[in-house]
């Protein structure tokens, strides 16, 4: 229907609500182009009353609303740099960013020592030969170590105090010489449970996880005479592989992002209103299907939460909401695939809100949800409720937006 029609029936009726005002607009093909620098229908941009375009750094000058940021982690931590694809360092408080956005984390510690000097104390050589910094390591830096195997069933290996729980082993592997197979473990024994990976011409993470008390890490090598190059190992408690931390002569910890906007500028007053938000996660353990909605994952009653429904909690969306109670109401999950872009939408209105993933409506129910005036927090809400991954865009706009329109501002 052509835009002028629209809009000249919407008056004839009496219903020319916004719904009808944006489609309306949204039809006209000089608008349809949008803002480039927003990368959003200009349609909407009245609505929009909050937006974060997490690409490349907190402070957007083409954000909506106020994009006064606090973030801390109080520790250094590594990323891997979209500009060079080198695993880069950065200090305490510096917020990272790879190809996919803002990259948040929980805290996790490096149990492993000498991480990329594997003839530091604590390791043992087992009819290997070691030489350390040798080769150009995934950092740009010439850290990288050579492992030869002296015989066959030559192992390198760590023994690590931890308490049993699942813990997750990871290194970088590249292939010298030789063609036989290389095992890692961390199962808390020298002598079985050694699981084939991958060594190639270039530099590849290999992980196992397993439940064990006190693991003991480390490669072997099935035939002699063979050689592998490796950097950055790691062994932290946890049932996935997080970013590189590195080591010397004792474990290394590092802390959890903490982001949020303050919301006293950005949450619409009205009832009425929109919550949108896209990312991914690197790494989730089984199942993989998490709950959008849910009041028990750290901000009580008045909470907007995107939780596991595992044991333990991944949040990655969190808002303030006023209003009556607040329960799941038959909201369904959906699964989140690893590295795959997600969006998440909270369409509300007086006494009804519906929950969209990716513009589908996966569940409907009643109670007055209009956000208050709060802290919005992305990623992360505080020390134990934390994301894995990256968060691209945070969006808030002060109408309720129908499924159709949520499918033009997708990213």
């Amino acid at each position: 229907m052509k835009p002028l029609r629209v809009f000249l029936l919407c008056v004839v009726a009496g219903v020319c609500d916004s719904a009808y005002l944006r489609q309306a607009r949204l039809l006209t093909p000089s608008l349809v182009t949008g803002d480039a620098t927003i990368a959003m229908p200009e349609a909407y941009r009245a609505d929009l009353t909050f937006y974060a375009p997490l690409k490349s750094n907190l402070y957007p000058s083409f954000a909506r609303g106020s994009n006064i940021a606090t973030y801390t982690r109080n520790s250094v931590a590594s990323y891997l740099s979209p500009t060079t694809n080198l695993i880069t360092y950065v200090v305490a408080n510096q917020p990272r960013f790879e190809a996919n956005g803002y990259l948040s984390e929980g805290a996790r510690t490096n149990s492993l020592k000498y991480s990329s000097s594997p003839t530091g104390a604590g390791w043992v050589l087992g009819q290997v030969s070691v030489t350390p910094f040798v080769d150009v390591s995934p950092d740009g830096t010439l850290t990288g170590a050579v492992v030869g195997a002296v015989a066959n069933s030559g192992s390198l290996y760590q023994p690590i105090t931890l308490a049993n729980s699942a813990d997750t082993g990871s290194i970088y592997i590249k292939r010298k010489t030789g063609t036989g197979a290389v095992y890692l473990a961390i199962n808390g024994s020298t002598a079985t449970g050694w699981n084939e990976v991958t060594a190639t011409s270039a530099y590849t993470r290999v992980t196992r996880t397993e439940t064990v008390l006190n693991p003991v890490f480390g490669i072997q090598f099935q035939t002699a005479g063979d050689e592998v190059y490796i950097w950055g190992g790691q062994l932290e408690a946890g049932a996935f592989a997080s970013t590189f931390v590195p080591t010397t002569s004792s474990a290394v910890a590092r802390a959890a992002d903490l982001l949020y906007y303050i919301g006293a500028s950005n949450n619409p007053a009205t009832a009425n209103h929109t919550v949108g938000f896209t990312g991914d996660v690197y790494s989730v353990a089984p199942p993989i299907y998490r709950s959008f909605i849910d009041t028990t994952g750290g901000l009580g009653a008045n909470g907007v939460n995107v939780y596991s429904d595992t044991s333990t909690d991944t949040l990655l969306l969190s808002g303030c909401l006023r209003g009556g109670a607040f329960r799941n109401n038959g909201i369904s999950s959906y699964p989140i695939t690893v590295n795959v872009p997600f969006n998440l939408y909270v369409a509300n209105a007086p006494n009804d809100f519906e929950v969209f993933f990716n513009s589908l409506g996966i569940g409907k129910a009643t109670g007055p949800m209009p956000v208050a005036v709060c802290n919005i927090y992305v990623g992360s809400y505080g020390a134990t409720l934390n994301t894995f991954g990256h968060n691209k865009a945070y969006k808030i706009f002060s109408s309720r937006l129908a499924a159709w329109e949520l499918a033009q501002i997708r990213q």
